[in-house]
């Protein structure tokens, strides 16, 4: 299995979701939630079981998901799509990291993404409305930002202990060998489109499902992100499987596309 998130530098401007989202203006979350089950295909590798594009393999896991439950669903080509993605991804923003992917040469090229570059890019590319920061440490947050916007594209500090955590990440037990330090192992990117009563997600990753439960998200979390896409509001005339209207939100874009 291989690891490829990139952090990014210190200093770097993100778009904090927290700033332009009023929870107490919000309906509950509903206390169970799953949008996984509408995407029954969107558990493919996509070559992350060789390769470091753990990044693309999360956003499109995500595209699957959300386009499956605004009813239009998609399937892309494992591993020939995500292979393309983060090759042209690679080559656009690694020119200081070894340059795009190059299979023939996997040591000096396959280096990972900055995931809030990828995203950048792929808002610069049209293949995204917006994308902003969420505050993983406010579960009310991370509960209506995945009701939302469809799911919540995470970034974790993996530590060496979880390899042996085949379906769910928790806190490391002394079962569990290896360094359990945040990042022993590495960055590791996946998609997250499920909640329980009792807090605990379900992200994909690896070509299966795995349970994260809170505890591990607050020790590991690196970072997390909803992404808006036209593919969640492709239902409905515009509006999201969570009831949330495209028309509603097109003012507040240019402001969180600016911030």
């Amino acid at each position: 299995m291989k690891l490829g998130v990139v952090p990014r530098s210190a200093g770097r401007r993100v778009c904090a979701l927290e700033n332009y989202l009023d929870l107490s203006k919000f309906p509950t979350t509903p206390v169970v939630l799953d949008w996984q089950t509408a995407a029954p295909q969107a558990v493919q590798l996509f070559a992350n079981d060789r390769i470091g594009d753990c990044a693309v393999a999360g956003y499109l896991h995500f595209k699957e998901t959300v386009a499956a439950n605004a009813g239009h669903p998609m399937t892309f080509a494992d591993p020939a799509d995500a292979i393309t993605l983060y090759t042209q991804a690679t080559g656009a923003l690694n020119g200081q990291r070894g340059g795009a992917y190059d299979p023939a040469d996997p040591e000096d090229t396959d280096n990972g993404l900055v995931l809030v570059d990828f995203l950048d890019w792929q808002m610069q590319r049209g293949d995204i409305l917006a994308h902003a920061e969420v505050n993983f440490k406010n579960e009310q947050l991370l509960r209506l930002s995945r009701w939302l916007f469809g799911g919540i594209y995470w970034a974790f500090n993996l530590p060496e202990a979880a390899q042996t955590m085949k379906f769910t990440w928790d806190k490391p037990s002394v079962f569990n060998l290896g360094d359990p330090a945040p990042g022993s192992w590495g960055g590791h990117c996946v998609n997250d489109e499920t909640h329980d009563d009792d807090g605990n997600c379900t992200v994909t990753s690896w070509g299966r499902r795995i349970q994260v439960t809170p505890c591990f998200r607050q020790i590991y979390g690196l970072e997390a992100h909803v992404i808006i896409t036209k593919e969640w509001f492709a239902a409905q005339g515009g509006t999201a499987p969570c009831g949330f209207s495209l028309a509603d939100l097109q003012s507040d874009l240019q402001q969180i596309q600016n911030a």
